[in-house]
């Protein structure tokens, strides 16, 4: 098993290694990723619930049955969760196309308002087996540390309900089957799938000419595993653009490790009149330098992780002033770039 997620995830779609032709396709969602566990942990303790995500928890909470995709509660209002099945749901917590900061801002609260649940939508795209979605074991990483056990026994206490198959067309069975009265109630709708063609570079303008994010292809006869997967493909359009390098700031120390300590961890930019980090460059390409010392540079790092630098240090391949080619997925409602990464050096 790969590296133990708490929700599927997918990789992303790589055109000369994928062939999707046959397989489900739909829009990725621009929003909150949600999994609803049928309403089984609702009114419970969070402590109680094997898969919950204590980690930072100043406090004891109440659960939904609603979780983020880190196994944190999502605190929607009871008329909203009235709505839902006592089926277990993957879904997307959405707005509308564009309006993912407006989703994250309501969704986050944990004292939900009521008119703005009204305009958040749980579009789903799955119904996994909960005896297969949250199986024994450890998931991990910097914002979550959970080690879960005797699940079955919990889900059996708790009426968990067991589909007969685990298969991605199963659950589509099981997502069409619920009736109308449920699944086009307004807090509720079905994402709309479609079988793949070749005609994916078409499907993807669609749905970026209405404001979409990109696609999900799903392989039919995969299961859903709590890891990620090459059975679940991505894919994003990415836009790229030139920033100019006004500062640096040294590698900082993580959980993970302390890899970057000594070295540039991200340029400081300035693109339109505003200011982000750039990330993305190889150990080589973050080499610093002083102006009077090259030691320095390292030295300086190193005793100040995740600090700005001073002026007298730079990087040794983007000095101040340079400027740099870097991709991006959209610009935030306040004009800076999501997901931006380093590209290349600009081209004189």
């Amino acid at each position: 098993m790969a590296k133990r997620e708490f929700l599927m995830q997918a990789h992303k779609f790589n055109p000369k290694k994928h062939n999707v032709v046959g397989w489900f396709m739909s829009e990725k969602l621009d929003g909150m990723r949600c999994f609803y566990d049928g309403g089984i942990t609702r009114g419970k303790l969070v402590s109680s619930v094997p898969w919950a995500n204590v980690t930072k928890d100043k406090r004891e909470f109440i659960a939904t049955g609603l979780w983020t995709r880190k196994g944190k509660v999502i605190f929607a209002p009871d008329w909203w969760l009235d709505a839902l099945p006592n089926y277990p749901l993957d879904g997307e917590l959405f707005v509308g196309r564009g309006e993912r900061q407006t989703t994250m801002s309501y969704c986050r609260k944990h004292s939900p308002v009521h008119s703005e649940w009204r305009e958040v939508k749980l579009h789903v795209f799955d119904a996994p087996n909960l005896y297969q979605a949250i199986p024994n074991g450890r998931y991990y990483d910097t914002n979550c540390d959970v080690d879960i056990h005797d699940i079955t026994d919990y889900l059996n206490n708790h009426n968990a309900m067991m589909w007969k198959s685990t298969s991605f067309l199963t659950a589509l069975q099981h997502v069409a089957d619920m009736s109308s009265a449920v699944i086009h109630q307004q807090q509720l709708l079905s994402v709309d799938i479609h079988q793949a063609n070749d005609q994916i570079a078409y499907a993807m303008d669609k749905v970026l000419s209405l404001g979409g994010e990109g696609l999900v292809f799903r392989k039919p006869s995969s299961i859903w595993l709590p890891e990620r997967t090459h059975n679940c493909l991505k894919l994003k359009p990415y836009f790229d653009d030139e920033a100019t390098v006004i500062g640096y700031v040294s590698g900082r120390k993580t959980t993970k490790g302390s890899k970057l300590r000594g070295l540039m961890g991200a340029l400081v930019v300035s693109y339109k009149d505003k200011i982000f980090e750039l990330s993305g460059f190889t150990n080589h390409e973050r080499r610093l330098t002083h102006e009077m010392d090259e030691d320095y540079g390292f030295d300086y790092a190193w005793q100040n992780p995740g600090e700005t630098l001073p002026k007298t240090i730079s990087a040794v391949d983007f000095p101040m002033g340079s400027v740099v080619t870097f991709k991006y997925r959209e610009l935030s409602k306040s004009g800076i770039p999501i997901e931006a990464s380093y590209f290349r050096k600009h081209l004189e």
